[in-house]
């Protein structure tokens, strides 16, 4: 019979992890001890006949307290579960073992197989605060809600413009960082309305900020592509790895990404 212990230690913890459970024989375990908001190391050790194998450690928070705001949270463990419960409708988009961290997996998405995860319902972020996030290689749109009817080239669109610079539409203009990124490497990229601007992160760098209108829509959300005239068009062309939207303004000045698989609660 295999028997699992489940070690922990604080991340800036140099000391070896400590034993939290000891002969659990269960799939899956709730670190009941954990600080909410606290970022963990977690590891597994796995003992057949007295002989313990110990996994790699993973980095976890426990909890995420702006968790009530989030709207979308993709971990894209060979599914497309959205950990809010939200249903998308995926076109051409596979699954890649490349990741830009251990713990979770990316998607693969294809200009030439017009590739998009699109939102089964409509959805409206309001008029307030909110943070669109994701780890990413490639060009193209990254998030969009592009008004899809009509001659309207309204909504808002989230992108890595040809020019390898992050950049934002909301239907009339469209703004960008001054400096390039690398799009040939998985970086941490977030989108912040935060009151009447714009901010705009790659790996924690603000590169854009700025007094920007985005006007809002119930239209479906897209990951990968962007709607116009009932068309999805602006594929993205790359991998794309744990997408979260959040109803609240997360990042206002430079920060660390976390390297740590997003909480779901």
């Amino acid at each position: 019979m295999t028997t699992f212990n489940i070690y922990r230690r604080e991340s800036n913890d140099i000391n070896p992890p400590v034993a939290i459970a000891t002969g659990v024989d269960i799939k899956s375990y709730s670190d009941s001890t954990a600080t909410h908001g606290d970022v963990y190391l977690y590891s597994i050790g796995a003992v057949i006949s007295g002989t313990e194998k110990m996994s790699s450690e993973i980095k976890i928070q426990a909890g995420d307290l702006d968790w009530n705001n989030v709207v979308s949270l993709l971990y894209f463990k060979d599914n497309f579960t959205d950990e809010t419960g939200r249903i998308w409708a995926n076109n051409g988009v596979s699954f890649s073992e490349e990741t830009p961290f251990l713990g979770i997996k990316s998607c693969s998405f294809s200009t030439s197989l017009l590739s998009e995860l699109r939102s089964s319902e409509s959805t409206n972020l309001g008029s307030g605060d909110f943070t669109i996030e994701l780890w990413s290689k490639g060009v193209g749109s990254l998030f969009s809600k592009r008004i899809p009817t009509g001659t309207s080239n309204g909504g808002m669109t989230f992108f890595v413009n040809q020019s390898s610079r992050l950049a934002a539409w909301n239907g009339s203009q469209e703004v960008s960082s001054s400096g390039v990124i690398d799009v040939n490497a998985f970086t941490h990229k977030a989108f912040v309305k935060h009151g009447d601007r714009l901010k705009i992160f790659n790996n924690g760098v603000m590169v854009y900020d700025d007094i920007y209108s985005i006007s809002d829509n119930t239209y479906p959300m897209q990951i990968g592509a962007a709607i116009f005239n009932g068309v999805a068009v602006d594929f993205f062309n790359g991998l794309i790895a744990m997408p979260r939207i959040t109803k609240t303004a997360r990042y206002t000045e430079n920060f660390t990404p976390s390297d740590f698989v997003f909480p779901n609660s």
